[in-house]
This record gives structure tokens, C-alpha cells and sequence, in this order.
């Protein structure tokens, strides 16, 4: 609980206030564009297998079973 803030005190920021912050971030954003259909394929992939994990215990699916079928998914959808 305290290494944050043993690590503040440390090792301060160099900026501590960033009030434009949220207009570069929103710049930034725009200059990427939209997400691909990839990127959104690969956010669902990673969401279902988190969910996979978080239940295994009570579906009874194993972790290794979880991870090979996100994996054969990004394979077979051309992710990777």
C-alpha cells in the first residue's frame, strides 16, 4: 500500500499538472481514426477468453483449453 507512494516521493513526476492533456489525448485519437475490424475482433477474442478464465472453475473449462481456442480463433480470423 505504500509503494506508491514511497515511489512518488522518490522518484517525483517531472509534470504534475497536465491540463491539456485531455485535448491531446482526443487529437490523438481522432488522428488514429476508427477501430479496424480486427482490433474489434481481437477485443471480443481477448473479453470471451477473460471471461473463460474468470469461470473456469465453475464451467469446468480448463485454462489451457481457454487459451488454445483464443488462439486458434486469432489464427483462423487472420488476427495473427
Amino acid at each position: 500500500v505504500l509503494g506508491p507512494l514511497l515511489a512518488y516521493c522518490l522518484l517525483p513526476p517531472e509534470a504534475k499538472r497536465t491540463p491539456d492533456a485531455p485535448r491531446l489525448a482526443a487529437q490523438r485519437l481522432d488522428a488514429m481514426g476508427p477501430m479496424s475490424d480486427s482490433e474489434k475482433v481481437f477485443g471480443l477474442v481477448i473479453l470471451g477468453m477473460v471471461g473463460m478464465w474468470a469461470t473456469a472453475s465453475s464451467t469446468g473449462v480448463q485454462p489451457v483449453v481457454t487459451a488454445v481456442c483464443g488462439l486458434a480463433t486469432m489464427i483462423v480470423s487472420g488476427i495473427l
